[in-house]
């Protein structure tokens, strides 16, 4: 009897069904020099998608951004696409504003967001990170 009620418990699909997975936004904010840059690591948990949309305060500026392997250590390489380097997504027109990506994370993977001022004067910036989390 025990057996028969202990196998009844197994795979009888009332029990969880995995992980729950959310959508999560981080925010950023900053300040750019002409040709600086900042980056920032992401980690995720889960696979899917992950958008970024960069913004700044004017519309006479240039920002981008750009989406590398962790290996990439110079802002240079990255949007050279060259060294160590393996760009992932960019988006880099002269002429887009906001600047959007999207690609696709695995679990437990990270990547490196860059983001650079390519325009001709200091400016401010947002950056919304959206991603999948797993619960």
């Amino acid at each position: 009897m025990l057996a028969a009620l202990t196998l009844s418990g197994c795979g009888g699909g009332d029990g969880p069904s995995g992980p729950t997975i959310v959508r999560r936004t981080d925010n950023v904010t900053g300040n750019l020099v002409r040709f600086g840059f900042e980056r920032r690591d992401l980690t995720t948990n889960a696979a899917g998608p992950v958008n970024a949309t960069l913004d700044w305060n004017s519309a006479g500026n240039d920002h981008d951004i750009f989406v590398t392997s962790t290996s990439c250590t110079s802002i240079d390489d990255a949007i050279a696409n060259r060294g160590a380097c393996v760009t992932i997504v960019r988006a880099d027109s002269a002429t887009t504003k906001p600047e959007r990506v999207t690609y696709q994370t695995s679990a437990n993977s990270t990547t490196r967001i860059w983001v650079y001022n390519d325009g001709p004067f200091s400016d401010s910036y947002r950056l919304a990170i959206e991603y999948p989390v797993s619960q």
